[in-house]
């Protein structure tokens, strides 16, 4: 299962596990260039729900990878408010 998609499920049933988000940060920075704008909302909501944005260059870089040709007005937001709670504008 791709990281966004754990980040995001863990994130839905309010789990908060510290060490694990530090993997998933690993996990994606390995693989942030085939992610679409929907895995960028994904793990950018994750880690914002549990304001885990230690890791600010993992949002740059999420940041930088996101392609607004491919975006959908769900992901958009998604994306939008995870940067916002991020405080990383």
């Amino acid at each position: 299962m791709a990281a966004y998609n754990i980040a995001w499920a863990f994130a839905s049933l309010g789990i908060e596990d510290k060490e694990l988000f530090k993997c998933i940060a690993i996990a994606a920075r390995n693989s942030i260039r085939n992610f679409n704008s929907q895995d960028i909302a994904n793990i950018a909501w994750a880690f914002a729900v549990f304001r885990n944005c230690e890791d600010i260059e993992l949002l740059k870089e999420l940041m930088e990878a996101y392609q607004p040709d491919d975006c959908t007005q769900e992901s958009l937001l998604a994306i939008h408010q995870a940067f916002v709670a991020s405080g990383l504008r």
